[in-house]
């Protein structure tokens, strides 16, 4: 009867520790399965972390190209401004510039034409003073012409008037002399 309760209590207690091995080695596949699971969870942890940090440097990035677009708009606004007013400004200077030069043009004509004029008048003056000096000598010409006429005619009447007194007194002589005979 002890030997068959020794067996039976060796029994038991190797059932025991059987059944102790099993839960230990159940508790142990237990642990290790939450040591993964634990471990997965902080690796999907990690990489939920690295997605956000790649989320936030990808909104960072985006954040700057949209702050570099506007500021790139502000400075090509800025330079298309700049250049519309030095465009305006060139157009500007060169309408003043033909204004300027189409003025310039309009008083050289009309020195021009002025220079001409007086030319022309001078030439006209120049030409009745012409006139008038040909009209003088003409009226000069004339009058000592006249007066050549006139002193020629005086000396024939005067020719004339000797001859006439001459052949008088010559008849005077005559007839004295026929008196005396």
């Amino acid at each position: 009867r002890e030997e068959k309760a020794r067996l039976a209590a060796e029994k038991k207690a190797a059932e025991e520790a059987e059944e102790a091995a099993e839960q230990m080695r159940l508790e142990d596949e237990i642990a290790e399965m939450a040591l993964r699971t634990r471990m997965r969870a902080e690796e999907e942890a990690r990489a939920a972390e690295k997605a956000r940090l790649q989320a936030e440097e990808e909104a960072r990035v985006a954040e700057a190209a949209r702050l570099q677009a506007e500021e790139d708009a502000r400075w090509k606004a800025e330079e298309d401004a700049i250049a519309r007013v030095r465009v305006a400004a060139a157009e500007e200077t060169a309408r003043r510039k033909a204004e300027e030069d189409a003025s310039r043009a309009r008083a050289e004509e009309e020195a021009r034409l002025r220079e001409e004029e007086e030319a022309r008048e001078m030439e006209e003056a120049e030409e009745a003073r012409r006139l008038a000096d040909e009209a003088e000598e003409a009226r000069k010409s004339a009058e000592a012409e006249e007066t050549r006429r006139l002193a020629d005619e005086a000396a024939a009447a005067k020719k004339s008037a000797e001859a006439e007194e001459a052949r008088m007194m010559e008849e005077q002589a005559a007839a004295a002399r026929e008196a005396v005979r």
